[in-house]
């Protein structure tokens, strides 16, 4: 979930865009960075009897995996990381959910991609992903079903919300002090059959001023392949991510777990 975080603060830069004459505004910044994405659930608690080797070779299955420029297209490079607040964020979180910080996140061998981003200041779309091997195909469908789970995702869904409230609130770098952040919608997606299982989430938050109505969309999606979760984010502002490019990023990623996960 931290790293999707970092999908709404750059969306925030095409709002700084929509909403300033500031052609230099920039993503306002926070404190610290981004870890490990994954909810954890308290129904996962299986006995992991992975060696060290074994260890191993499921983080170089993820690594192997995990989403590259490629997928993506032409176009597509590395961005920045926004600087996150993650200790707040996971202080809302874990309140939300009813248990504590260090109960939000599994340990499991995994590979966080980068931030991809078009360099084009007129093209708001953001997309990353992390992939995570964890110990049976039994925890994998777990951690689906919890994904699935109405408390979760209207808890990640105002975290999201938080930042981008905290974001205009706090103002600064081409952000307009006139900026007021609408209710969070929750959309359930389906998708092209990708994996063994999947769950996809659409979240819409508006913002408008006296001149300006639009929404920031992230797209969360998990993916199952075997042992193996994909947890693909996508973010843009005005208008949802593209369906077949985001169908497109999963597929490609699928495409690469190993025959043995």
């Amino acid at each position: 979930m931290r790293a999707a975080t970092s999908i709404v603060v750059a969306a925030l830069v095409g709002i700084a865009a929509c909403s300033s004459d500031d052609t230099d505004a920039t993503t306002p910044s926070t404190e610290t960075t981004t870890t490990s994405t994954t909810v954890a659930t308290t129904e996962v608690e299986p006995v992991d009897d992975r060696t060290e080797e074994d260890l191993a070779r499921d983080l170089a299955a993820a690594e192997q995996v995990v989403l590259r420029a490629d997928d993506l297209g032409p176009g597509w490079q590395p961005d920045p990381v926004p600087e996150l607040d993650v200790d707040a964020l996971d202080d809302g979180l874990a309140d939300c959910l009813g248990t504590e910080p260090d109960q939000l996140y599994r340990d499991d061998p995994s590979a966080v991609s980068d931030l991809f981003v078009v360099p084009d200041p007129l093209d708001d779309r953001s997309i990353e992903a992390e992939v995570m091997v964890v110990a049976s195909e039994e925890i994998a469908r777990q951690l689906l079903e919890r994904y699935r789970d109405g408390e979760l995702v209207e808890c990640v869904g105002q975290d999201y919300h938080h930042v981008v409230v905290e974001t205009f609130a706090a103002g600064g770098d081409g952000l307009r002090d006139d900026l007021v952040v609408g209710e969070l919608g929750i959309e359930r997606l389906t998708l092209p059959a990708v994996g063994d299982d999947h769950v996809a989430i659409r979240y819409r938050i508006p913002v408008s001023a006296s001149d300006l109505d639009v929404a920031i969309y992230l797209d969360r999606t998990a993916v199952q392949v075997g042992r193996l979760v994909i947890f693909l984010s996508a973010g843009n502002t005005v208008e949802p991510f593209p369906d077949p490019l985001f169908a497109q990023a999963l597929t490609a990623m699928a495409s690469r777990v190993p025959a043995d996960l």
